[in-house]
């Protein structure tokens, strides 16, 4: 928090953690790219931060295959790493 309890006054770093964050939420709780764009999300976005910008659904799918791009190179890696001890199973 900023002097006095303000939340005005905060440093955010944008890049690491608001996108990040809010990628991940979507992500994790399965929600549309548009959260972002609601009204209520811009509010809240806006009172954290005077200069945070909005962010639009395009910004997020943009994050989201960036964080599917190095994901699936993890993978690759991983496999990789394990030498062909791979054991797959699916349940029909």
């Amino acid at each position: 928090m900023g002097k006095n309890g303000d939340l005005r006054n905060m440093i955010i770093d944008k890049k690491k953690n608001v996108e990040g964050l809010l990628s991940s939420a979507i992500i994790q709780h399965d929600l549309s790219f548009s959260f972002v764009e609601y009204k209520w999300i811009r509010e809240l976005l806006f009172y954290l931060h005077l200069r945070l910008k909005n962010f639009s659904r395009n910004k997020i799918v943009f994050n989201l295959w960036r964080i599917h791009v190095d994901e699936k190179e993890n993978v690759k890696l991983a496999m990789h790493i394990a030498h062909c001890r791979i054991c797959l199973t699916a349940d029909g």
